[in-house]
């Protein structure tokens, strides 16, 4: 079942946004993928299957990075995106 994310007119623009970005990846991107992206994690999963997820998740892992979702509690020096105490603020 896909996310289905409305703005809130009472969020903080930011808020939205990142509610938006995030409900997009998770659709597009993480579930459906979901079988790829744990069979990394099977005991029973091949070398090749555990290789593509790696490479899947590390894909996703740079969108949602570019995207600025990644860590938005840490600030950059922590390897976060800093956007959500910035972005809280209204």
């Amino acid at each position: 079942m896909q996310m289905n994310v409305k703005p809130i007119p009472t969020l903080n623009p930011r808020i939205n946004e990142i509610r938006g970005l995030t409900a997009k990846i998770v659709n597009h991107d993480i579930l459906p993928n979901e079988k790829k992206l744990w069979a990394g994690w099977r005991d029973n999963s091949t070398e090749e299957e555990r290789r593509s997820s790696r490479e899947l998740r590390e894909s996703i892992k740079q969108k949602v990075k570019k995207a600025g979702l990644w860590a938005p509690h840490l600030p950059p020096e922590y390897g976060g995106s800093g956007s959500a105490s910035s972005s809280m603020r209204t």
